[in-house]
């Protein structure tokens, strides 16, 4: 089976690749939209509208909203989670220095609650998008860790 990997680095190079974000998308298409143009088909105006409401609302929009994966990285309680289950308890203070973790289980209510306590967390705050995709968030101080916990 030929596949564009199997061509010699000198082939390889001619080869286009395909954008790999909307971003890039729009940035070839602000490039190269002459085609567009040809027969009246579209006009400029219509063109640099759609491209400034395309980045507008949805590449800055996504932009500004952090991915599930860096609140793993940067803002979850329990970065140390992955030891635990392996019976350690080395403390790691950067998700950059943890090994890579296990297939996911969500933690217990008391797991929670004693990763708190023993990193000194004094409060949370929790955010998340809400279903009409407004940013909401709220602080839990430490005196309502176990109210909270209980639901």
């Amino acid at each position: 089976m030929w596949t564009c990997t199997s061509l010699e680095p000198a082939e390889r190079k001619h080869v286009k690749n395909t954008p790999g974000s909307l971003l890039e998308s729009l940035q070839a298409l602000e490039a190269d939209h002459a085609f567009l143009l040809d027969g009246g088909v579209f006009t400029q105006d219509l063109i640099d509208t759609w491209l400034a409401m395309k980045r507008t609302k949805d590449v800055d929009a996504v932009a500004l909203r952090p991915h599930p994966y860096e609140f793993f990285l940067y803002y979850d309680v329990l970065t140390t989670r992955a030891v635990w289950r392996q019976g350690r308890q080395t403390t790691y203070r950067s998700a950059a220095s943890l090994p890579p973790l296990p297939p996911f289980s969500m933690p217990t209510k008391r797991e929670i609650l004693e990763a708190a306590k023993k990193q000194d967390v004094t409060s949370l705050r929790l955010q998340f998008t809400d279903i009409l995709g407004v940013n909401k968030n709220v602080e839990v101080p430490e005196s309502q860790f176990a109210e909270g916990a209980r639901g």
